[in-house]
């Protein structure tokens, strides 16, 4: 099976662009979900069984943020099998800090490019 990516963000835009981002990393031939928001997220999760390679989140999304949907994520034992890297505009170490401490693989800050997220990817996966 190829690779398989969840992509969660409140932005349609957002999500293209991080999708047009891992397609110029080397990942265009990925399958791609997409979710509004952490609760979607987590619906779209049940549905591939929690069968995914890696998700980006946003961090500030209506009904359940990138936090949030952490949170559920480690209640339901999945964080290991789901590795979930936080898409920020507002990167900076505190954050970083956080997001790694509620079980975030990574953070990514806005603006970002194809070697950042390769980066990434290569220590996720």
């Amino acid at each position: 099976m190829g690779r398989r990516f969840l992509l969660v963000d409140d932005s349609r835009v957002m999500r293209r662009l991080v999708q047009k981002t891992l397609a110029q990393a080397g990942f265009a031939d990925a399958e791609y979900l997409e979710a509004d928001d952490g609760q979607q997220a987590l619906d779209e999760l049940e549905k591939v069984d929690y069968s995914v390679d890696a998700v980006f989140c946003d961090c500030n999304m209506p009904n359940l943020d990138g936090f949030g949907f952490l949170g559920e994520l480690s209640s339901r034992g999945k964080l290991e099998s789901c590795p979930v890297i936080i898409v920020t505009g507002e990167a900076n170490e505190e954050l970083e800090r956080e997001a790694l401490a509620a079980g975030a693989k990574s953070c990514l800050g806005k603006p970002f490019t194809a070697d950042k997220v390769a980066g990434i990817l290569g220590d996720v996966l």
